[in-house]
């Protein structure tokens, strides 16, 4: 299956006759997600994008952030959106999400989404660099890995 770029932020307006195609189904909007159990909260930010001072009142202990498009962006971006997500959360672990080419099989060893392996790396000593000098934990997980949060 090839991906559709071209469908972001466009919402399906009629119903669909099943079996769709995959290119019927459109992006309509990306959403991040804040999990509470108990004491504990995760957000889970699938795009590496942000809406300036949505989060100033939420904390989270763990945040599951996309690196997918970082590394392609400069200096003043990656700042706001560490500051946006990261800092403003409180976060206390940061694993990044949605870089990986998940059109391959899950497997031991996740290797970077074609159209952003050149940028990973950066996107990720970026953030290696930010998180220790917060004091703040990274931590990469590989297909089949757990990490206690």
């Amino acid at each position: 299956m090839t991906p559709c770029l071209g469908d972001l932020g466009r919402n399906i307006t009629e119903h669909l006759r099943q079996p769709a195609r995959a290119r019927a189904y459109k992006e309509g909007g990306s959403y991040d997600m804040l999990i509470k159990h108990g004491p504990h909260t995760l957000l889970i930010k699938p795009s590496a994008n942000f809406v300036p001072r949505a989060l100033d009142h939420e904390r989270a202990d763990v945040v599951f952030l996309s690196t997918g498009a970082l590394g392609k962006q400069d200096r003043g971006f990656k700042d706001a959106y560490y500051a946006e997500t990261v800092e403003k959360t409180g976060a206390k672990l940061v694993i990044p999400i949605h870089w990986d080419n998940f059109f391959l099989p899950l497997s031991g060893h996740l290797t970077a989404a074609i159209k952003v392996a050149d940028t990973v790396p950066d996107a990720f000593d970026y953030l290696i660099r930010r998180t220790d000098a917060d004091g703040i934990r990274f931590r990469i997980l590989q297909g089949y890995q757990s990490v206690v949060l």
